[in-house]
């Protein structure tokens, strides 16, 4: 029912002078570059954040030049600083993503994040993937990048353990959707946290006590859901503490559409509040109407838009009416609990 805040755009970059520190660029491979023009890069990533803000994006690979080539990624706005640490998976049609981090020059309009990928190996010519773009346009108040340590934090919401969260944004429930996956929730003996918009849950307070009776975590969302890093600082203060009050330690809140999770003005009025900004590394994109096995592919496997659940990773998923989430809760437990991972559990 809500648009989210992401795109998707592929194609030959033009570059953009910029610089903000946030990683050591990548060091040039020290063997000859082969251009692979038969292997292109794609990258995806907010359709807009705050000027000098941070941003995930997801840059992949489409084939690779054969057996033993590791890939290398990079991207970047203009000449700016790259941050590709991240996991790297591997999907379908043969493709490799990992998931970057940017950051956006600090002016207004339109800027193009630019993608590569090298595969190098060892005694061997390093081959180089047709390059990728996107554009992302900077808007709002300017902000800085968190550093690497607090990004980390965020995108994990804080959690210090290996477990994998399972989280639900916005609300908008009946108490029949609400109840089956709260059922679900309790027969595999799993926590999750639920992010509701704060007006919606004071005309709903049954939702937020059925969450909290089941034993599972609140977490803020805003008060009206709007854009955070398009907003003034007593505009942001004022959202958040209308939002519902979190449970649990740290009060966590997740700004709408994942805007501004990763810019300091967003991560200092979150602290003044007593929260902390909680974004996520698995987005299941259920808000569009994918269907249930498109969610629990996104979540067990990845795509060219979202990394997989991981290690402590955190999966954002939605109670909203067009959401097969609830329908997909079991298959997709089942399925990272054969691959060996544990989810938060229950207590």
């Amino acid at each position: 029912m809500k648009r989210r805040h992401r795109t998707f755009v592929t194609g030959l970059a033009a570059t953009i002078a910029g610089a903000v520190a946030l990683a050591a660029p990548v060091a040039p491979q020290a063997v000859a570059a082969d251009v692979a023009t038969s292997i292109r890069t794609s990258v995806t990533g907010p359709a807009y954040d705050a000027p000098g803000s941070a941003v995930a994006v997801v840059v992949t690979a489409w084939g690779t030049p054969g057996t033993g080539f590791r890939p290398k990624f990079t991207a970047r706005v203009g000449s700016g600083p790259t941050d590709c640490s991240g996991t790297v998976w591997r999907h379908s049609g043969g493709a490799v993503s990992q998931r970057c981090f940017v950051v956006l020059r600090k002016t207004s309009g339109s800027q193009a994040i630019t993608a590569k990928v090298r595969f190098v190996k060892a005694g061997a010519t390093t081959r180089v993937a047709k390059a990728g773009s996107m554009r992302i346009t900077a808007r709002g108040p300017v902000s800085g990048a968190v550093d690497r340590s607090t990004r980390r934090s965020i995108e994990r919401c804080w959690n210090t353990d290996g477990d994998i969260q399972l989280t639900f944004d916005d609300g908008y429930v009946t108490r029949a959707k609400l109840a089956g996956i709260l059922s679900t929730l309790k027969r595999r003996k799993v926590k999750a946290t639920f992010l509701f918009v704060g007006q919606w849950s004071r005309a709903n307070p049954w939702a937020a006590q059925m969450v909290r009776a089941g034993g599972h975590r609140l977490g803020n969302h805003t008060n009206t859901h709007p854009s955070l890093s398009d907003l003034s600082g007593a505009a942001i203060n004022s959202q958040i503490r209308y939002g519902v009050k979190g449970t649990g330690t740290p009060r966590l809140i997740r700004p709408p559409y994942g805007a501004g999770a990763y810019s300091t003005r967003v991560d200092t009025y979150a602290k003044r509040n007593g929260h902390r900004a909680c974004h996520w590394t698995t987005d299941t994109a259920d808000w569009s109407g994918v269907s249930t096995s498109t969610i629990v592919n996104k979540v067990l496997n990845g795509d060219s838009r979202t990394a997989p659940a991981r290690r402590g990773g955190v999966v954002l998923m939605h109670t909203t009416a067009n959401s097969k989430a609830g329908a997909a809760l079991d298959p997709m437990i089942s399925g990272l609990r054969k691959k060996g991972y544990r989810l938060e559990r229950l207590d």
